[in-house]
């Protein structure tokens, strides 16, 4: 029976190619992961009957007990009804009635200021060991400074190729189909990150990790604590995207352009308001 076949072999057999054919590599594997909280969750290989509603608010309970926050497990919660949904309209799952949504809160954004800037990339260039065939001390300086010169997502970086770089003109392209853009990107490069990048000449991606994703956010982690930095969920990759973002923006920059945003009220919450300015009614009012 179709329904008890494994969910991952559903996804990428039914759903993916019919629902997220033009969608970009990281959507596919944000629904992969979803996949694997949930085998995490049961304890076994999800099949397409483990799609109700007491399994997903279980997996988002379970979630929000481990620290994840609302708008994650919000998140997590839509893409698995998508699939359950799609999975009932041709019959082979029940409808997915009553999974409610996390009421979620909107944090106060935070980005680095130039000091802790200054420590993270001196940590970076301290780095020990190689990371396949590049030394550590030279691969994440590197991205840190094309992370720094585009605001871009990590996912977007680390699959950038030779190819899209223009060494005379000091530009990268990054391609509509690795971002959440409708189309692609150019960004100048500063002499710093070209010499930056030129010792990675021997690998393509720029950025090639021989590793497990999980692994990376391990490692930066690692980074963090070394540059003596806050080291949460909140302060990874992120983190220097709010980062470009706050000080692009202190310096008469338009922030949701260079972001690529939508619209205004998204970029809001990508600014520390700390690095961007802005009046207090203590910078203004008088003392009773």
């Amino acid at each position: 029976m179709i329904a008890t076949i494994s969910l991952l072999d559903f996804f990428r057999g039914h759903y993916a190619p019919l629902r997220l054919a033009t969608a970009v590599h990281a959507t596919r594997s944000r629904y992969e992961s979803d996949i694997g909280r949930l085998k995490s969750y049961l304890g076994r290989e999800p099949k397409i009957s483990d799609l109700t509603p007491e399994t997903i608010v279980g997996l988002c309970a379970r979630m929000l007990a481990d620290g994840r926050s609302p708008a994650t497990c919000n998140k997590i919660r839509s893409e698995l009804l998508a699939m359950a949904t799609f999975a009932a309209k041709r019959g082979i799952a029940t409808w997915p009635d009553g999974v409610p949504k996390q009421r979620e809160f909107q944090r106060a954004p935070t980005a680095w200021d130039a000091a802790q800037l200054n420590r993270l990339f001196a940590a970076a260039s301290e780095s020990p060991g190689m990371i396949g065939d590049i030394p550590a001390h030279d691969w994440w300086p590197a991205l840190f400074a094309v992370l720094w010169d585009t605001g871009a997502r990590i996912g977007a970086v680390m699959q950038m190729r030779w190819a899209a770089v223009d060494l005379e003109r000091r530009t990268v392209i990054l391609l509509a189909e690795t971002q959440k853009h409708r189309a692609d990107q150019l960004f100048r490069l500063h002499p710093q990150t070209m010499t930056l990048i030129s010792a990675l000449r021997e690998s393509d991606p720029l950025f090639a990790w021989p590793y497990s994703t999980p692994f990376l956010w391990k490692n930066l982690r690692r980074l963090l604590k070394r540059a003596g930095l806050p080291h949460t969920r909140r302060d990874m990759f992120h983190r220097m995207r709010r980062s470009v973002a706050s000080h692009y923006e202190a310096h008469g920059g338009d922030a949701t352009v260079l972001l690529g945003h939508s619209s205004r009220a998204v970029t809001m919450a990508y600014l520390d308001p700390t690095i961007t300015g802005g009046k207090h009614p203590a910078d203004v009012l008088f003392r009773p």
